[in-house]
């Protein structure tokens, strides 16, 4: 089984980061465009866990580490739906740091676990965010910049990710956001739609 090494990331928000785009764009080329609908779960109990939906599979990320500005996410689940109810309650809810739902199900496809145990649930949000995102490389990195609407509200996102910290840093010098505030996924969308940690 191939060993699964985390990676560090680095994330910035912005209504416009066009002038980004385009630097993007001088230093590197277009890899690849990707379009997805998917859905976040978020909790105003943690924003060190991103619980994301997409393409009929739920994929759970964990915040292990913060250093040099960057932060670190181990993938600790990405499986097809339907949901055993035993994974639900072991891997997701205890990292959403929420209290735990009745069960009727021993196992619930994508519409019966964010309609049965999501949305009725008093703390927890299902957020919709569309993405158009586009793929670069820069210093050996993983980079992107991405068109987003959540829950309908657009919103532009530049990231950079990597395995070595020293090369996301050299990236992040050479696309100029170095000295902008990493934000992440699950921060970004709470700051959107107004929840408070």
């Amino acid at each position: 089984m191939e060993k699964i090494i985390p990676r560090y990331e680095f994330r910035i928000f912005s209504v416009n980061l066009s002038q980004i785009e385009r630097r993007l764009n001088k230093i590197s080329k277009i890899e690849n465009v990707r379009k997805s609908s998917e859905v976040y779960i978020i909790s105003p109990a943690t924003s060190q866990c991103n619980v994301k939906i997409r393409n009929e599979q739920i994929d759970v990320k964990i915040l292990i580490n913060q250093q040099h500005g960057l932060e670190q996410w181990f993938p600790e689940l990405k499986v097809d739906f339907p949901l055993s109810k035993s994974t639900i309650q072991e891997k997701i809810f205890p990292l959403l740091k929420a209290e735990m739902p009745d069960f009727v199900l021993q196992e619930y496809s994508q519409i019966q676990f964010l309609d049965e145990l999501i949305e009725p649930h008093d703390t927890l949000r299902n957020v919709a965010v569309k993405k158009s995102r586009y793929a670069y490389t820069v210093k050996d990195c993983i980079s992107e910049f991405a068109k987003l609407e959540v829950n309908q509200i657009p919103v532009q996102t530049v990231s950079v990710e990597s395995d070595n910290h020293v090369t996301v840093l050299e990236a992040l010098s050479e696309i100029g956001i170095k000295n902008y505030e990493n934000e992440n996924y699950i921060k970004a969308i709470k700051r959107l739609i107004r929840i408070r940690d």
